[in-house]
């Protein structure tokens, strides 16, 4: 999987997705939804994007269809950390504390 991974952000950075296009792919299986972070994960520079996806990415992490699914939503949401708002940091601390 992880190999998969690194396979889709080398090709991620080749292509122009707009915002919807990365959407839904969290809206489909397991492959396409972990598409998306990897998606998400080739936006290396520009951090500050990431955060459009923080609903998405939370909804992941919350019901996530694999443990491999989950591991990859934890890495994406720690960095997201520094980018969120601070209303956001909290309900995401809250979701992971529970």
């Amino acid at each position: 999987m992880g190999k998969v991974m690194m396979s889709m952000e080398g090709l991620a950075q080749q292509a122009n997705y707009s915002s919807k296009e990365i959407k839904k792919y969290f809206e489909k299986r397991e492959g396409e939804r972990i598409a998306g972070l990897a998606i998400l994960q080739s936006f290396e520079g520009v951090d500050h994007r990431y955060v459009d996806y923080f609903e998405q990415v939370l909804k992941l992490m919350n019901k996530p269809l694999s443990p491999y699914e989950h591991y990859r939503t934890l890495e994406m949401l720690k960095v997201m950390w520094p980018y969120l708002t601070p209303t956001d940091q909290e309900r995401l601390w809250s979701a992971v504390v529970f």
